[in-house]
């Protein structure tokens, strides 16, 4: 299924970043401009806190693997293909997933079909085999918690409602300067994608090195409208603009408590959005200066 993220050219995007600068009297910090780092005021996920604890013994799963039976817990395995849940109350943790050969375009860990309800925790997830299809988790109903996503495009893509991530990595992503999955054009590679739902928390992550944004929201028509998404006391960094709000109707979005770190392309905007409504923000400081973080309008 190809993104549809918000598409502001370049020109566009600089005469908006420019214009917020002149409106504020040079009120945005560069998150370029050095002064001595703030202390973040929550724990930063880490490759010691995410992730499969250090000395658990896997067991290896050679293929897909599919969850048919509700309830089912996975403890302990390395799957070297794709997890797809079938059914009610999974649970997944202590262990790894790898894509295998062939990690597709539905995910690597997903319940697209289903929807079924599940909990992913102290999980790795990355595409053993590169590929330009590749996602970390696709789906809805879910909490990821304390997982270390990497080396896929999207280490997160959100359906639809009811999904809490918290305690998570999510790092070096996939980009290919040329993406068949975008007509030949660059990678929209965002941390996490945000299509469609209601109810949906990004809390206490560690998101980074993205090329489109760390958090990019926008209304796939096909799901259910995008009302009510909560990101706070996050370390947010990476992208073109690091917290993206495609232009649209997007009531109940939250961002509160974060701190921002110095990485994206434009260096004075790590959050765009539009005034339909607009995102509350509060609390939110760039990382090197601690001063408060604006947000750019579209």
């Amino acid at each position: 299924m190809p993104k549809t993220p918000s598409k502001l050219n370049k020109p566009r995007l600089l005469a908006i970043l420019a214009g917020a600068l002149i409106a504020t009297a040079g009120a945005i910090v560069p998150a370029t401009a050095a002064s001595a780092a703030i202390t973040v005021p929550f724990a930063v996920p880490s490759a010691t806190t995410t992730g499969v604890p250090a000395g658990k013994v896997l067991k290896v799963h050679n293929g897909n693997m599919v969850i048919r039976t509700a309830n089912t817990v996975l403890d302990g395995w390395e799957i070297r293909g794709t997890l797809r849940i079938d059914a009610p109350g999974a649970v997944i943790k202590n262990s790894k997933i790898t894509g295998g050969s062939n990690p597709g375009n539905a995910g690597i860990v997903q319940n697209l079909a289903s929807g079924a309800k599940f909990t992913i925790m102290d999980s790795e997830i990355y595409a053993a085999t590169p590929s330009s299809t590749a996602d970390g988790i696709f789906g809805s109903n879910f909490t990821a918690l304390r997982v270390n996503i990497h080396h896929v495009i999207d280490p997160i893509r959100v359906v639809s409602s009811n999904v809490r991530i918290q305690d998570s990595w999510l790092h070096n992503n996939l980009h290919y300067t040329s993406d068949p999955a975008h007509g030949g054009g660059p990678s929209h590679d965002d941390s996490i994608m945000i299509q469609g739902g209601s109810n949906i928390v990004v809390t206490g992550n560690r998101l980074e090195h993205s090329h489109n944004a760390a958090i990019q929201i926008v209304q796939d028509r096909t799901r259910p409208q995008v009302n009510g998404v909560t990101v706070s006391k996050n370390y947010l960094d990476g992208g073109g603009c690091t917290v993206n709000v495609a232009a649209g109707y997007f009531p109940g979005i939250n961002i509160t408590g974060n701190v921002f770190g110095p990485h994206r392309q434009y260096v004075h905007c790590p959050v765009i959005a539009g005034n339909n409504p607009t995102p509350a923000m509060s609390a939110n400081v760039w990382y090197l200066t601690g001063t408060t973080v604006p947000m750019v309008r579209r």
